[in-house]
């Protein structure tokens, strides 16, 4: 497994998903 397959792409959604969730939860703890 040698394989890079970790594609920016996939990186910058996994920022977005993990930002999106983290400002609906602070979104709604008020």
């Amino acid at each position: 497994m040698a394989t890079t397959s970790w594609s920016p792409q996939l990186l910058v959604f996994l920022l977005c998903f993990s930002s999106f969730t983290l400002i609906v939860v602070l979104g709604q703890r008020k």
